[in-house]
């Protein structure tokens, strides 16, 4: 087998409904908080929603219309222009390098890769009265990543992945194979998901692949589950190979002894549905590269979405993995943070690696 190369996380950042920082992501799971909630006076007035209607709660981010864009040398008119999704992903890769104790000066000039899970956020369609090149270039979503990388100077590959819900988790497969490569010395990989269309109460209604819980709460492994809720957050790692990290004396978080991606093929009942055998082999893989015992796993963060075909598809295949190393029993928690958060789309992935 291919040998992999270690990869450490050297520094964080993300912002989470209820979270502004890292750090709140911890009491957020300590305290058992629910973070869905309606909407604001202030969040109907920014979405410049009907105030006599009712809205389907989720979990929101607030203080989405702030951004310093003096900081990144942007004028106010490109500013205002800018879908939120660009300004936020901008201050976050600041503070990820800062949190790693690097400067964003020194970093300026580095190889250093970005590559970003996200989905188009509507901002352009639906909030901005006429067309410009600043909101053009502000809205693509191939910006997202470039923008980052003109404004603080970095001179890795910068690219977007969509991959629905494993988006961001993809992110960070990329950019462990492009240190691996070579093609890196540093790499921030993430996701974000930002939501501007707001959803009535009869959104369940024009549920189309039925996966939306009517009460608005995700139950993952619940037998009151019924579906996902909806929410915003997102979240960047900065990555290097695990030997540069020790040899440049960086703080570690966590290593990354492997990574490992699959497709589902034919092996599931739709194209939109999950695949046990898949999860399966997907896990198995990326055990056997880390040459790592299932046994010694002291805890499994699941995707867990809540749903009535996800959840026991997910627990199926996990649990086929383990038996094919172990009998053992009870020896693994296993958890989702959805039911504090919600579903963050394409930054669910990076939520629960920093969880």
């Amino acid at each position: 087998m291919r040998k992999v190369e270690k990869v450490a996380i050297v520094g964080i950042s993300g912002k989470f409904p209820g979270a502004e920082s890292i750090d709140d992501l911890d009491r957020i799971y300590s305290n058992k908080i629910d973070c869905i909630k309606p909407f604001s006076e202030r969040r109907i007035e920014l979405l410049k929603l009907d105030k006599t209607k009712k809205y389907f709660d989720v979990a929101y981010l607030d203080g989405v219309e702030y951004f310093d864009y003096d900081f990144f040398n942007i004028s106010r008119q490109e500013a205002a222009c800018m879908d939120p999704q660009q300004k936020m992903l901008l201050e976050l890769a600041c503070e990820a390098i800062e949190d790693a104790g690097y400067s964003l000066k020194s970093a300026r000039g580095s190889k250093t890769s970005i590559i970003l899970g996200a989905h188009n956020s509507h901002f352009f369609d639906d909030y901005l009265e006429e067309s410009s090149g600043f909101a053009a270039i502000g809205n693509f979503l191939d910006t997202l990543a470039g923008r980052i990388a003109y404004c603080l100077d970095l001179h890795g590959q910068a690219s977007i992945v969509e991959t629905a819900c494993s988006s961001s988790l993809y992110a960070v497969y990329e950019a462990c194979l492009r240190l691996n490569a070579g093609e890196a010395d540093m790499a921030l990989a993430g996701g974000i998901t930002l939501e501007f269309r707001a959803k009535y109460d009869d959104f369940a209604e024009q549920d189309v692949l039925g996966i939306i819980s009517p009460r608005a709460r995700c139950k993952t492994f619940d037998e009151e589950a019924d579906g996902i809720n909806l929410g915003e957050g997102a979240g960047l790692v900065l990555l290097k190979r695990y030997e540069d990290a020790i040899r440049d004396k960086d703080s570690i978080y966590a290593v990354i002894r492997s990574v490992s991606s699959n497709q589902d093929g034919a092996r599931s009942n739709s194209l939109a549905a999950p695949s046990s055998a898949a999860q399966c082999e997907v896990m198995i893989d990326a055990w056997e590269k880390a040459d790592l015992n299932p046994e010694d796993i002291g805890y499994f963060e699941a995707h867990g979405t809540g749903t009535k075909i996800g959840d026991p598809i997910e627990v199926l295949g996990i649990t086929e993995a383990f038996r094919k190393y172990t009998d053992k029993k009870q020896f693994c928690p296993i958890g989702s943070l959805k039911t504090n958060i919600s579903h963050l789309g394409s930054a669910a992935g990076i939520s629960s690696v920093l969880k």
